[in-house]
């Protein structure tokens, strides 16, 4: 089920597609961005590989690259994953720096969760984000996600958040 075309007051989510790699690319390489990264691409190579495994959770899940509607300029990429072996949607999100500090993120965020809930009818979506990331976890925050765990990635300590359908919104 490929996810359909999802727009916000600000944003149009449209299903990732080839044309996105090289934009896509340039945010993945902006050294502020590969800061927080969790999984590093390391080569042009190596991005086309996690390139193309996105466009196949886009495919099977959601994943969507993020334009802003007043320009249509690519700011990042919002979507889900399959986290394990139960297939539990994992909400992965990424914008430019060039994009940060205006709530873009949590409405992409956000418009995803209510795809995963109300489209897709999932009764549980998990997110990561590494501890020093403070402002991926205050938009997890403010969607409503709880902190489960902490647990390790490529060696790396990530921290575990969820939100089950029909949880009732929490105030930032």
């Amino acid at each position: 089920m490929d996810a359909a075309l999802v727009e916000t007051t600000r944003l149009s989510l449209l299903p990732l597609k080839e044309v996105d790699f090289e934009p896509l690319w340039t945010i993945w390489s902006e050294p502020a961005v590969r800061e927080h990264l969790v999984t590093l691409p390391n080569t042009r190579e190596d991005f086309r590989r996690m390139f193309d495994n996105m466009r196949a959770s886009g495919e099977s899940l959601a994943m969507w690259t993020l334009r802003l509607r007043e320009d249509e300029s690519v700011i990042g990429r919002c979507g889900f994953y399959e986290f394990d072996e139960e297939r539990t949607p994992e909400l992965a999100f990424l914008l430019s720096k060039a994009a940060w500090g205006r709530g873009l993120a949590t409405e992409a965020a956000t418009a995803a969760l209510d795809y995963g809930f109300g489209t897709r009818r999932w009764p549980r979506i998990v997110a990561l984000a590494r501890p020093e990331n403070l402002r991926s976890l205050r938009v997890l925050e403010k969607l409503g996600m709880n902190y489960v765990e902490q647990i390790a990635i490529h060696g790396l300590p990530v921290d575990l958040f969820e939100i089950q359908r029909g949880a009732p919104p929490q105030t930032p």
